[in-house]
């Protein structure tokens, strides 16, 4: 009689001190992955969908609907020897039998050998918990555990208490030497007191906490706080608070009672850009700024507070006073900094590394110059403007507002050269040069922006990988796929053509003698035409397509690509959409395949390269290899004008008319002959067919 399993809940928290806000989130998300991925190996069935992970500034907590009260009973078959003629009495039976704890009487035969099915029982879901539940803390991805007393292991802080609850039931189970209990804790400083909880009930633990004065939800309080920053000011509708996204979730981490405060400042530090008040407000005092219509600062910020104050004053004249050091500081730098002109920086970038074998920021500096220049002439840019925004283009690194707060690095720049009547095509292009700063970010809008952000990543792709520092894995240091997507996204936006291959040379070509690898040009473009391939299938033009379609023509396309050397990134874009609308019909399949046999016969025989021999027509014997010989000449008349217009869609349908002379060739011909001349013809006619059907892409890929 089948008996349906009981289910209880399990609740899991373990309590810390204060975790790190940044990854908060991730974690808790990953504990609860990790207790899902080991009930589910042990056959522990739960409702997933009901499954919660919780995560405060002192806790991480996991609760897991309706869990098996036990595993599953499991059969195991085990496989014994072949069955022979002395039967049951043969040595290799009596062993198998006594290994199985029974008599050769209680043998099975299943096709011809001996077998035992054992039944085996399920364990108590309460007496596997324990061990799971370390066994998914000690799986966190945690980069640097701490370690406290004198225990050997570590968790990302120190822990302070385990509530650990199965049912009713508590769990036996010591994490990190402190034993479970059915003791959890509310907010610190307004609810110290221990909270007892009778079993494990989701909705009892998040009230209990609540009225502790803790929102134990991450998402929960993400909204609240998102609401209280929305709703603060919208009794003055003039106002805005901007919220970054990674702040606000930095902030969700910090505190565990969310309460908004708005606290003003002195009205004078508006004289600062805007960006540094910004970013003083938002790294130093984890502060969301407040801008009115016409996106000017207002003089106020808000912060999140961990706390209820019976004297919210109090709180809010402490954070003003933090905050007017902070922003008196910024003032400070901010005036020093305009003392020296940018072009002064040079000898202190000079003692600035960029990278131990490529030397100096100011060595990086001397090669973006040429760089630069040559890529604005290629653009009809003023090329002696470019070089200068390429000769001031990293002074703002030396300077007191960017060491403060590196994420200014060309805002200053470009700030200060305005202050100092620097030409205004320059300064926007100190800031543009950083730009895309990540996927989907805004381009570079400016000529000399344009050729600067080009120069600085092709720079940095082709130094990194001229010493032979080439991305492994997911270690990235110097952020070279995002500058390889970085130049992708900036030549595609550009009206005009910009070959890559050229630009590439160029580079290599401005680090004088300090690259040490071969062919570096080469293998920066291989990159670069790799990280292609990633750009395309998130395109969103292209998402209507079947991954698996979209993958065979992007691999078309690239394998073209990689044989040319041009790089033109916008021919390439215009083969990859021919493609993609030819793909499906059935010349496309046809040709595609006698592409591969082509490529196949011609490797078979060395020939997979250039071929030198020569196509002699006197010596066809077949209809079908004329047929072939002719269609192939007509096309080498019709496309040349085609390509020339980049109208790769009339070459493909061209290349169409191929499907019947190629079939009947392979159809009635046969290729390798004994006789060596009439071989070599037919080999040189493959060729030609190859060549002709590469005038696209790679049509063997799809």
């Amino acid at each position: 009689m089948h008996t349906e399993l009981k289910q209880h809940d399990l609740l899991f928290e373990i309590g810390c001190e204060e975790l790190p806000a940044q990854g908060l989130a991730a974690l808790g998300a990953e504990l609860l992955t990790k207790i899902e991925a080991l009930l589910t190996d042990h056959a522990l069935h739960y409702e997933k969908d009901r499954c919660a992970w919780f995560a405060t500034p002192r806790r991480l907590g996991v609760f897991i609907a309706h869990c098996a009260t036990m595993q599953p009973e499991q059969r195991l078959m085990r496989k014994g020897p072949k069955v022979s003629a002395e039967g049951t009495s043969h040595p290799a039976a009596l062993g198998f039998a006594k290994s199985c704890g029974v008599t050769v009487t209680d043998l099975n035969v299943n096709d011809g050998y001996y077998a035992y099915t054992q039944l085996i029982p399920g364990k108590s879901t309460l007496s596997l918990l324990p061990t799971l539940l370390n066994n998914a803390l000690s799986a966190l991805s945690i980069a640097r555990p701490m370690r406290w007393g004198n225990r050997e292991t570590g968790f990302i802080r120190p822990v302070k208490w385990v509530l650990a609850l199965f049912g009713p039931n508590m769990i036996d189970v010591t994490c990190f030497g402190i034993k479970a209990d059915r003791i959890s804790y509310g907010h610190r400083f307004m609810a110290p007191q221990a909270i007892c909880f009778e079993n494990a009930d989701r909705e009892n633990y998040e009230q209990y906490l609540y009225d502790a004065n803790v929102i134990a939800s991450f998402e929960k309080r993400h909204a609240l706080i998102h609401h209280q920053l929305t709703e603060t000011h919208r009794l003055n509708a003039h106002l805005k608070v901007l919220i970054a996204p990674d702040l606000l979730t930095e902030v969700v981490g910090l505190v565990e009672w969310p309460v908004a405060l708005t606290i003003p400042f002195d009205p004078r530090f508006l004289n600062l850009p805007s960006e540094a008040l910004i970013a003083s407000m938002q790294q130093h005092q984890k502060c969301f700024a407040i801008e009115n219509q016409q996106k000017q600062l207002h003089a106020a910020f808000i912060t999140i507070s961990n706390i209820d104050s019976l004297d919210p004053n109090d709180v809010i004249q402490g954070n003003a006073r933090v905050m007017h050091a902070r922003l008196s500081d910024a003032e400070f730098f901010y005036e020093l900094d305009l003392k020296t002109p940018l072009a002064d920086y040079q000898p202190i970038l000079a003692k600035m590394t960029f990278q131990h074998h490529l030397g100096s920021m100011q060595d990086k500096v001397e090669a973006l110059i040429p760089l630069t220049g040559f890529i604005a002439q290629r653009l009809n840019a003023d090329e002696q403007l470019a070089m200068k925004a390429a000769s001031l283009a990293k002074s703002d690194l030396c300077t007191q507002m960017v060491n403060e707060f590196p994420e200014l690095q060309g805002i200053m720049g470009c700030t200060y050269a305005r202050q100092q009547g620097i030409n205004s095509d320059v300064a926007t292009a100190l800031f543009e040069q950083y730009l895309p700063k990540f996927a989907g970010d805004t381009l570079p809008k400016s000529p000399l922006g344009i050729s600067l952000a080009l120069a600085d990543r092709l720079l940095s792709l082709t130094g990194i990988f001229g010493i032979g520092l080439i991305p492994t894995g997911d270690k990235d240091p110097f952020a070279l796929r995002r500058a390889a997507l970085g130049v992708i996204r900036i030549i595609l936006n550009q009206p005009q053509t910009l070959a890559l291959w050229p630009l590439m040379i160029e580079s290599v070509a401005s680090w004088q003698d300090k690259l040490t690898v071969s062919e570096t040009a080469d293998r920066v473009m291989d990159f670069i035409v790799d990280r292609l391939r990633y750009y395309w299938l998130d395109h969103q033009q292209f998402k209507h397509y079947s991954h698996e379609s979209l993958m065979k023509a992007i691999e078309a396309i690239l394998s073209h690509l990689k044989t040319g050397k041009e790089g033109d990134l916008h021919d390439s874009y215009a083969r990859l959409n021919a493609i993609l609308s030819f793909q499906s019909s059935a010349a496309a399949i046809a040709l595609a395949s006698a592409h591969k046999r082509v490529n196949n016969l011609l490797k078979k025989e060395s020939l997979d390269t250039a071929v030198e021999l020569t196509i002699q027509a006197d010596l066809f014997e077949l209809a079908a290899e004329h047929a072939l010989f002719n269609s192939l000449t007509n096309i080498q008349i019709t496309v040349p004008a085609l390509l020339t217009e980049h109208d790769y869609k009339n070459v493909l349908h061209h290349l169409a008319t191929l499907k019947d002379p190629i079939d009947a060739f392979f159809a009635d011909v046969m290729v390798l002959v004994d006789d060596q001349a009439v071989r070599h013809n037919r080999l040189a006619l493959l060729a030609q067919l190859r060549t002709v059907l590469s005038t696209v892409a790679d049509l063997s890929c799809l």
